[in-house]
């Protein structure tokens, strides 16, 4: 299963063995270094964010964005 994951104007395509997370992709070590983000980031598809447990479908792309800061309460 593949997976495309862009991030600013870079993109990868990153093969998988079992549908992963969203939660997996974000912390992949792997796709953290070839497409440079951090750890405060969210994942869209088609302007929606994503929450962590949801399963990626094969050839989906996904966009990651750098997430907004919060106020201290």
């Amino acid at each position: 299963m593949q997976v495309n994951i862009r991030f600013g104007v870079d993109r990868i395509t990153k093969s998988f063995s079992t549908a992963p997370t969203v939660g997996q992709l974000k912390s992949n070590q792997d796709i953290r270094a070839a497409l440079g983000y951090g750890d405060n980031v969210k994942v869209v598809l088609n302007g929606v964010e994503l929450p962590d447990d949801v399963t990626v479908g094969n050839g989906q792309e996904l966009v990651i964005e750098t997430a907004a800061n919060r106020k201290a309460s």
